[in-house]
């Protein structure tokens, strides 16, 4: 920190190789953890002292991509990943962050170009591998999807956006029983009521809801009075027939949030267990919500 205070404080405006590459380093990790402006600050710095190398480039393009419906972030962010090609047109991260903007601006085909193209340089900017993949599923073309998350595994790294990519593909592949397993990996790395949630799903398809049943305690320990959360326990323990402590977890899903789907499978619950009052006063108060 020290370090790159003395440098930003540095009115000379030049510097050696070395300081522009830690520089970068610095830039890239305050994107990364959405200090924006500080990284716009030190590629600006570094633009206005002349270092125009494709990796200040590639940063300053960076700190253009969080808003992408804004058209004129979007010009930037190209403007500067084109020229950090017309200087070296075998600059993989530049091509693998066009194929990102394009990815998020729903321009496939593009998109998937720019991934190969960054991959095709002698030296790889890993995290294309990641992109392809990205781009491949939302293409649903899931087999070669897999496949490129695999080399992202291999030579990207491991890390929570790895994991969730992968076992999104292996959801759409229907291996179900490996996406839990990613989804845990995910977990590990960043623990996320979202991943948690992925995971009991992920079970409840591979027909294993006694093990789901388990991890409803590890989400809970995240969200312990998420309604949606009961909801799920509930159709969970239903599964395992259940009834009475599907009820109880429905109640309190109803008592902190009532709808209409709630009091349904309430309602489908007391006609299992014979309680068909319960059952009609529950499909009426379904439709009271509805009208």
């Amino acid at each position: 920190e020290a370090r790159y205070r003395k440098l930003m404080s540095n009115h000379k405006n030049s510097y050696t190789a070395e300081e522009v590459s830690c520089l970068c380093i610095v830039g890239e990790e305050f994107r990364e953890n959405k200090h924006i402006g500080d990284a716009k600050a030190i590629f600006e710095k570094l633009r206005k002292a002349n270092c125009l190398t494709p990796d200040v480039l590639c940063g300053s393009a960076v700190t253009y991509m969080d808003d992408l419906n804004d058209t004129a972030d979007a010009v930037k962010a190209i403007s500067f990943l084109n020229q950090a090609i017309a200087i070296d047109k075998n600059c993989s991260k530049a091509y693998c962050r066009l194929a990102e903007i394009a990815l998020l601006q729903n321009r496939l085909e593009p998109a998937l170009t720019f991934a190969n193209q960054a991959l095709r340089c002698p030296v790889k900017y890993a995290f294309a591998y990641l992109v392809k993949a990205r781009v491949l599923s939302v293409l649903k073309r899931y087999e070669q999807a897999y496949q490129a998350a695999l080399d992202a595994e291999k030579y990207f790294g491991k890390c929570v956006s790895l994991y969730s990519t992968k076992a999104g593909i292996l959801e759409q592949l229907g291996r179900n029983s490996e996406a839990a397993d990613a989804y845990r990996q995910s977990d590990q790395r960043h623990p996320s009521d979202w991943a948690r949630h992925q995971i009991v799903n992920c079970l409840l398809k591979a027909g294993k809801p006694d093990e789901a049943l388990k991890e409803t305690a590890r989400l809970m320990a995240i969200v312990p009075d998420d309604p949606d959360v009961f909801r799920l326990r509930s159709s969970i323990y239903k599964k395992l027939k259940n009834y009475p402590a599907a009820l109880k977890d429905i109640d309190k899903a109803i008592a902190s949030e009532p709808s209409s789907i709630a009091y349904k499978e309430r309602a489908d619950l007391h006609a299992r267990m014979g309680n068909m009052e319960k059952s009609k006063a529950d499909l009426a108060a379904a439709k009271k919500i509805l009208e």
